[in-house]
């Protein structure tokens, strides 16, 4: 985090916080919310319960600290889960804690899953009062759930799913105008968040270079991207000499609306030592 450089105070509390007190996150990731104002001040720590079973209570024990720094309001009844069923399923492989520096504030929670989730994404769901899920959504395939609070409480409750290949050219209008980028992904999500209703597609890259083409080509993205472009060239420059490697993209979304996908990314994650 020191390496980025005019970090919002609350974004820095939240990287002191999420690595205090023990073992420091399995891994970390840095996000940019792209469009007409630029919003670089985004980080995400993923803790690897499958590998280590207790990460899931340091995950927990940190996120209630960093809630209750930051002011955060999380509901009583997600409290109650935790202390009930919690995230110690089988089913869960990495909890994840995420921090915007909006204003307002969103502070994230959320659950990848290795294993069937369907009853601990509606436990949630009714836990929080979250509106409920669209018949049309495949829960079989619920890769990740996602928590997003604000000062004032649950700000979204997001469901991913994996998406199957096969079934893209009919699903997405535009979809030819993305096939190459597709071709160079392991895999696409499709996210659905139930409060917002707001929808995207995440493809995600077998290599940086495969988003970094893609971007180069789409002149919709200049001013935003040439702002990025500079923000990673001065991380990457305070980050020479530390044997760490440089940040580049691995995630891109794409805004899903009327049946297609908007052109220019909607947000782009940035990986650290990989490729």
């Amino acid at each position: 985090m020191e390496a980025r450089g005019d970090v919002p105070p609350s974004l820095a509390r939240f990287d002191a916080l999420v690595r205090s007190d023990g073992p420091p996150p399995s891994f970390e990731e840095y996000s940019a919310r792209m469009g007409a104002a630029l919003c670089p001040w985004r980080q995400t720590c993923y803790f690897d319960a499958r590998a280590r079973r207790r990460l899931t209570s340091v995950a927990n024990a940190r996120f209630e600290k960093i809630a209750a720094d930051l002011g955060v309001s999380i509901p009583a009844s997600f409290w109650r889960f935790l202390a009930k069923r919690g995230a110690h399923g089988s089913e869960v492989r990495e909890v994840v804690l995420g921090m915007e520096a909006t204003v307002p504030l969103r502070l994230k929670y959320y659950l990848v899953f290795r294993g069937p989730a369907a009853s601990t994404v509606e436990a949630l769901r009714v836990a929080l009062g979250a509106p409920e899920l669209p018949a049309t959504l495949h829960m079989g395939s619920v890769c990740i759930l996602g928590l997003d609070f604000h000062p004032c409480g649950l700000h979204d409750f997001k469901v991913y799913v994996r998406l199957d290949s096969r079934r893209l050219p009919h699903v997405i209008e535009n979809f030819a105008d993305f096939r190459a980028l597709a071709v160079g992904c392991r895999y696409l999500v499709f996210q659905h968040c139930v409060v917002s209703r707001r929808r995207q597609v995440y493809f995600h890259a077998n290599s940086p270079a495969v988003l970094e083409d893609h971007l180069a080509l789409d002149p919709r993205a200049e001013g935003a991207r040439g702002s990025l472009a500079d923000t990673l060239a001065r991380m990457n420059r305070r980050l020479e000499g530390r044997d760490a490697g440089v940040l580049r993209p691995w995630i891109a979304s794409f805004v899903y609306r009327q049946g297609a996908l908007e052109a220019t990314p909607a947000n782009i994650y940035f990986h650290l030592g990989r490729g």
